[in-house]
C-alpha cells in the first residue's frame, strides 16, 4: 500500500492560526506527507508569512480572490501528490500522531478507501470537551447519508487521491 499523504489546508485571513495549525501538521511523526496551503485571497500577511518559512514540503496555491473552502479544498486535491488527501481546518491542531494512525488503520484494512478519527473540542475559555468517536459499522453509511456526522469535520477525513478525484471532490457551491 502507498502512503504518501498530501494535507490540505484552506485559509483566509486568519494567518496567527493557521501558522498554529501548520506548525503541528509539519510535526507529524514517522509519515512522508507534504502540505499544500491554499490561500482564498488574505490580506492580513498570510501570504508573507507562509514564504518566509521556506518549508521544501510545503506548496502555496492562492486564489486571486476568494472562492470558499470547498473550491480551496478542491485546488488542493488537484495540487496533491500523495496516494491520500487529508483535510485540516485552518483553526484546528493534530496530534503529532494523527496521519500515522489513520494510515495503520488503512493498512488493517487494505481495501480502505477512507480513514477519519475522533476529534476533542475545546471551547472558548480552553476547556476541553468529551471526545467525539467516528461513526461506527454498520450505521455509518446511513449517518453520514443522513446527516454528515464526522466528528472534527473534514480536519478528520484522510480520503485515497484517487477516490476524491473520481467523485469531483467537494461541492464548489458549499462554503
Amino acid at each position: 500500500m502507498d502512503n504518501r499523504v498530501t494535507v490540505v489546508i484552506p485559509t483566509r485571513n486568519r494567518r496567527l492560526l493557521l501558522l498554529r495549525t501548520l506548525g503541528t501538521v509539519l510535526a507529524q511523526e514517522e509519515v512522508d506527507f507534504d502540505v499544500v496551503v491554499v490561500d482564498e485571497a488574505s490580506t492580513d500577511g498570510t501570504a508573507e508569512a507562509l514564504t518566509s518559512l521556506r518549508q521544501d514540503r510545503l506548496t502555496v496555491l492562492r486564489h486571486q480572490e476568494p472562492k470558499g473552502v470547498s473550491a480551496a479544498r478542491n485546488a488542493g486535491i488537484q495540487a496533491a501528490s500523495g496516494d491520500w488527501v487529508a483535510f485540516v481546518d485552518d483553526d484546528d491542531i493534530w496530534s503529532p500522531a494523527k496521519l500515522k494512525a489513520q494510515l495503520t488503520a488503512a493498512r488493517r484494512q487494505p481495501a480502505a478507501q477512507w480513514t477519519c478519527t475522533g476529534a476533542v473540542r475545546v471551547d472558548a475559555r480552553l476547556r476541553l470537551g468529551g471526545p467525539e468517536r467516528p461513526p461506527s459499522s454498520p450505521d455509518v453509511t446511513s449517518r453520514l447519508l443522513s446527516c454528515n456526522v464526522i466528528p472534527g469535520g473534514a480536519s478528520a477525513v484522510m480520503v485515497r487521491t484517487d477516490l476524491v478525484r473520481e467523485i469531483g471532490g467537494f461541492d464548489p457551491t458549499l462554503s
